[in-house]
């Protein structure tokens, strides 16, 4: 089965589903297409709009080819560091490797994003942004779950579960803090969705389900309907777009 069939009949099923199916389409989807190009345009928007509120008219062309290799090499690490090192760690199949068209994907969202003439993709994403910052969030949530899951097979090394936990947080904010520490070498200036403050709320929401789920008192009924993953996953894609409304 292809992964368009796959995303097909994923959207068929919600039509007829209660949370828990919600939930294992929102879990279960695959990754590549749909999750992988919001993770691309997650990226390189946010590279972009640091570096779109600089004036440069007065930049040498040397500066600005520089700037585009900066920018390029960042949303790179961006949107492929986290997961390769998570298939390191846990000793799973590299994406890049499954799948080496992800690279000219990338690529090509990267020329777009900063090559088209006016900025006219940028534009246009810009009026998606806030779909595409809701959609972040859930994938952001499944990658916190698949560590989780990952961190608790007999076969790994750290069999504490709270490695799954810092681990699984590091990777969620890895692209955040990427681009926090990289935005000086391209010259981009501060955006809402990458700031400090940000990315401590981000961790807070991932940490709360995680003492909820296994410190507190949440009923057998919400735990089989999945609930709580749901409402991770939904409050990180709000905490998202709401900082991209702030700006």
């Amino acid at each position: 089965m292809t992964a368009f069939q796959k995303m097909k009949d994923g959207l068929e099923f919600l039509k007829h589903a209660g949370t828990q199916e919600v939930f294992q389409v929102m879990n279960n989807f695959p990754q590549y297409p749909f999750f992988f190009l919001i993770e691309v345009l997650w990226s390189c928007h946010g590279v972009k709009k640091s570096i779109s509120t600089k004036k440069s008219e007065n930049d040498s062309m040397l500066n600005r080819i520089l700037q585009l290799i900066l920018c390029f090499l960042v949303s790179l690490v961006m949107t492929f560091a986290g997961r390769e090192l998570s298939a390191q760690v846990f000793h799973k199949t590299s994406p890049i490797s499954s799948k080496p068209i992800l690279i000219p994907i990338f690529c090509g969202v990267y020329a777009l994003m900063f090559l088209t003439p006016y900025d006219i993709f940028f534009k246009i994403s810009s009026l998606l942004y806030y779909f595409t910052a809701l959609f972040q969030g859930i994938n952001e949530m499944r990658i916190f779950l698949r560590i989780i899951e990952w961190s608790k097979k007999k076969d790994f090394i750290y069999t504490n579960t709270s490695f799954g936990l810092y681990f699984g947080i590091l990777i969620v904010e890895f692209k955040y803090i990427v681009e926090l520490c990289m935005r000086k070498f391209y010259h981009g200036k501060r955006t809402s969705i990458t700031t400090f403050w940000q990315i401590t709320k981000n961790a807070l929401i991932v940490f709360t389900y995680y003492i909820a789920i296994n410190y507190g008192e949440i009923s057998k009924e919400n735990r089989n309907l999945k609930i709580p993953e749901i409402l991770m996953g939904l409050a990180m894609g709000i905490l998202n777009a709401s900082a991209i409304l702030s700006d």
